[in-house]
């Protein structure tokens, strides 16, 4: 899973929902139609719900599944051609009201992990955490009561999580009692997407795009080729060092007048003769 932001798109582009939350014990079987369990369930079209605020939440998924996507699971940082200085996102700030709860709900419910835990001069605590995949993180800070902070709990956090199975995910954190708004859809311009909140009401994006789940999948078939090779570079190696233990002398011969010694030292590249005998 990897995190995006959208502080580009306009708010009101995140903000459907349904109202009120969904509740696994409701649901037989997934809005797509598909059978449980079908890791890549094949999708049906669903009719479009009505939209709130004037905008369809679909418009967020057909911006970001536009050519050319800035979506792209893996991107090259270090081209040998570029001039630029290396930049990345690095943290995005959620509001919450007690840390040491949305630390709990983040990584026992969300399987997110701890990145950094560090005490700030004014005696404030800072925690991050992130999904398992992509390099942003989300800073869990607690404003005071009395601050302008404080009022954004409980809204749209305007971040968007990328996943290659929303269904699954989706199923997933349900059994770990995750609130979500509503079960999983699939707007007539594509993608699948929901809305799931934090235990402090703090809303979030989950959303799958066809062209992710393609380049996952080729970034998979990429490393196993990868390690494929990897283990024949080992294998051949392997019977070089064996050939090459093979050209000194498997018994010294039986002089006594003569000390033989021999060293064979294995290289990945060699040439010429070890020895002449």
């Amino acid at each position: 899973m990897v995190l995006e932001s959208t502080a580009g798109v306009n708010d009101r582009l995140v903000k459907y929902s349904t109202g009120g939350s969904y509740h696994k014990a409701e649901k037989t079987q997934n809005q797509t139609g598909s059978a449980r369990g079908n890791r890549f369930p094949e999708r049906r079209r669903l009719p479009l719900p009505p939209a709130r605020e004037g905008v369809f939440p679909g418009a967020i998924i057909g911006m970001m599944s536009s050519p050319p996507s800035p979506f792209r699971a893996h991107r090259c940082s270090f081209h040998p051609d570029r001039q630029d200085p290396y930049t990345r996102l690095s943290t995005v700030t959620v509001f919450v009201r007690d840390q040491d709860r949305s630390l709990r709900f983040y990584v026992d419910q969300l399987g997110f992990n701890l990145t950094f835990n560090a005490e700030l001069p004014s005696g404030d605590r800072w925690f991050g955490v992130a999904p398992p995949d992509g390099t942003a993180m989300l800073a869990l800070v607690a404003p005071k009561p009395d601050s302008e902070d404080y009022q954004l709990i409980g809204r749209s956090t305007q971040v968007v999580f990328l996943t290659e199975d929303v269904t699954a995910k989706f199923e997933e954190w349900c059994q770990r009692g995750v609130r979500f708004r509503h079960p999983p859809e699939t707007p007539a311009c594509g993608g699948t997407f929901t809305t799931f909140e934090d235990v402090d009401g703090n809303s979030f994006m989950l959303l799958g795009l066809e062209e992710m789940t393609w380049e996952v999948e080729a970034q998979r078939r990429a490393h196993a080729e990868r390690l494929e090779s990897e283990r024949r570079s080992a294998q051949e190696l392997e019977i070089a060092r064996q050939a090459q233990a093979r050209l000194l002398p498997q018994t010294l011969p039986a002089l006594k007048t003569v000390e033989v010694a021999a060293v064979c030292i294995q290289a990945r590249h060699v040439g010429g003769d070890y020895y002449d005998f």
